[in-house]
């Protein structure tokens, strides 16, 4: 057993919980634990669901389909879920396979109660895209096209646009991003263009601002992140389209450089596995810290910092956003540091 797991299992057992602590310890787990680990996580999870979601993603990503069909039996009532119950457990059922649970996940992802934005439409649409969807591919082709001309609409639908073999269905989608989609709907559309498997058009869609993909409030970056995981394609690429663009004066300086700079600070969190397919990266943290920071001569900084410095020179916004780059050199050197400690894993 992970030394953490009767750390955890101890402060959940307590009157008040420190979500902060409890996070980082199943994050810990997640990332460094065991199957051996299961059997405990699993008992205090279904001892009271709605209190302890912290312990689904190690769950999901250290245990099996038997654990997910304990869950599933505690979770679903007549074809729907529970309420109370953390909808984490929906993107549980589709990273382990269980095809039976299609349906109740198409239901949810496609907000039937009308609750838009809802985290069980995130989890259920993120739990199909690891399933086959035989026999709804009409229905999810239908769904999607609801949302065309909208502003808000169930913001991860768009992802499963793969689902439907309508190979163009993803333009239809991306021309949502452009023309009618709110910002806070971006997610769904990102991976929509991602899973497409266009690498270029892709990286078009992400420099482009109507896409907002930098937005860290509206969690886009998260998924814009994902979606170049999903493509293979590390982060220096992005940093080195900055460069391209800043000389080229191809777009907004600041947009460009903050949506740089939001997918390098999301990357530094090395956020937990969401897609079971998604290939494994193979740039370390060390390789991004000499890709964004480290000068090529020693007469000018050109990395991030120097670039930005560079061209924003006396606008509004340089010296915070020199502030900013400043503490994610500082996160980065932190991030190589336990990237050699620990041997290159992470």
């Amino acid at each position: 057993m992970h030394p953490a797991t009767p750390v955890l299992l101890a402060l959940l057992d307590g009157d008040r919980l420190p979500h902060t602590r409890a996070g980082a310890l199943a994050r810990a787990i997640a990332l460094d634990g065991t199957a051996a680990d299961v059997p405990a996580l699993l008992d205090a999870f279904l001892a009271d669901p709605g209190r302890r979601e912290v312990l689904l993603a190690p769950l999901v990503l250290l245990g099996g389909p038997a654990e997910m069909r304990r869950i599933q039996a505690a979770a679903v009532v007549d074809g729907r879920l529970r309420e109370g119950m953390p909808a984490d457990v929906l993107w549980g059922f589709g990273w382990h396979g269980l095809e039976e649970t299609e349906n109740l996940l198409f239901h949810h992802a496609r907000e039937a109660d009308g609750r838009l934005g809802s985290s069980e439409g995130a989890s259920a649409a993120l739990g199909l895209l690891h399933l086959p969807c035989r026999g709804l591919e009409g229905a999810i082709r239908e769904a999607i096209l609801a949302c065309a001309g909208r502003n808000l609409f169930p913001e991860f639908l768009p992802a499963l646009a793969g689902k439907t073999g309508d190979p163009g269905l993803v333009d239809r989608v991306i021309a949502m991003g452009r023309e009618s989609a709110s910002q806070d709907c971006m997610g769904g559309i990102l991976l929509a263009a991602a899973l497409a498997g266009d690498p270029d058009r892709y990286l078009e869609v992400l420099w482009d601002p109507a896409f907002a993909a930098g937005e860290t409030s509206t969690g886009s970056v998260t998924w814009a992140m994902l979606g170049l995981d999903l493509l293979g394609l590390p982060l220096g690429r992005m940093f080195d389209g900055l460069k391209r663009r800043l000389v080229r004066r191809a777009g907004e300086p600041v947009h460009d450089i903050t949506l740089v700079a939001s997918l390098l600070e999301r990357r530094l969190t090395d956020p937990l596995p969401v897609l079971r397919f998604a290939p494994p990266r193979t740039e370390g943290f060390a390789d991004l810290h000499a890709a964004f920071f480290e000068w090529s001569t020693p007469h000018r900084d050109d990395g991030l910092i120097g670039l930005a410095a560079e061209a924003l020179r006396g606008g509004p916004v340089a010296g915070q956003v020199s502030d900013w780059l400043y503490a994610l050199e500082e996160r980065s050197c932190l991030r190589v540091q336990e990237e050699a400690r620990l041997g290159g894993r992470r």
